[in-house]
């Protein structure tokens, strides 16, 4: 069976890709600030209103301040780029469908698995650049991660916001859009490495950004292989669980749940590498009265998408 998705003609240069990123960074930061100014005037109004400093009430409220800021501003910028591409005719009626494609559940599981092994990398990269470069995770990020608990608000807003939205959000920005562009100008490697590379710089600090460059990669190549933005921001999605769930862990299962990560994330990764290497969907050109309406065949008859 073969479903029809679309290959955006654009952003089809790194230039356009790097625009279309400085454009969401740009509306995406300036919606946080004005949400955050917008809470320092509610809590001057507070501070006056009940006589209680204002540095104390806004210390009570930041982290959640920052956190629906975030959850705003990545919905907002979900619906932007929806309504962008549609004005520019980058998605065609069919754009539901492609959002809808999916690998088996094998496929998937083990994806989701062989992610513990890719954050095994990604954590020593880190490392390594964390001490070349002296560099620290920006206290806002630190404090908003660090919710105290995961029977609180907090906890569910983080869930909500880090979990959930952010890899709707960026997912849709750095793979469905960028990558689906990229690839009609580049080879699949350099379409992987330039989406991986953008989506370090996204998040504009060294530390994230060694990490999420090598969580780039992965996506990357199992958007590549299987076409599905579903699955990666599955995978997306669990890894950002992980980040905010062990945080609220004792210190002393980190040694236990580094060796289940091993035990699990290796074979589970190699599986993935092996299975995707001699099954995937075919990103064919357009034949030439298909040109018009921008739209390719996704040839989807491989047994990867065969329910196991």
């Amino acid at each position: 069976m073969n479903s029809k998705i679309n290959l955006e003609k654009y952003p089809s240069t790194i230039m356009k890709a790097f625009t279309l990123l400085l454009f969401a960074t740009l509306v995406k930061t300036s919606i946080e600030v004005a949400i955050g100014l917008l809470g320092a005037v509610y809590v001057g109004i507070s501070a006056s209103v009940t006589g209680v400093e204002f540095d104390t009430i806004l210390l009570n409220i930041t982290d959640m301040l920052n956190l629906i800021g975030v959850a705003i501003a990545d919905l907002f910028m979900i619906s932007i780029l929806i309504s962008f591409t549609k004005k520019r005719r980058w998605t065609v009626p069919h754009f539901k469908e492609s959002l809808q494609q999916m690998p088996s559940l094998k496929v998937t599981l083990f994806a989701c698995f062989g992610l513990f092994s890719v954050a095994m990398i990604g954590g020593l990269f880190t490392q390594y650049i964390s001490a070349l470069f002296q560099a620290e995770t920006p206290e806002h990020i630190e404090a908003m991660m660090d919710v105290g608990g995961i029977f609180t608000a907090e906890f569910l807003l983080t869930v909500i916001t880090v979990v959930i939205i952010a890899p709707l959000f960026e997912e849709f920005l750095l793979r469905k859009l960028m990558m689906d562009g990229l690839l009609r100008s580049f080879s699949p490697k350099v379409a992987i490495a330039v989406s991986a590379l953008f989506f370090a710089v996204f998040h504009m600090n060294f530390v994230q950004g060694a990490y999420t460059l090598i969580l780039g990669l992965y996506l990357g190549y199992l958007y590549y292989k299987t076409g599905s933005y579903r699955l990666v921001v599955i995978v997306h999605a669990i890894n950002n669980l992980y980040a905010v769930s062990v945080r609220q862990m004792p210190e002393s299962w980190y040694g236990a749940i580094g060796i289940l990560m091993i035990i699990v994330g290796i074979p589970s990764f190699i599986y993935v590498l092996m299975q995707l290497k001699t099954e995937h969907v075919q990103w064919a050109e357009p034949e030439l009265n298909e040109i018009e309406n921008e739209e390719v065949i996704l040839d989807n008859s491989s047994s990867l998408y065969q329910d196991s």
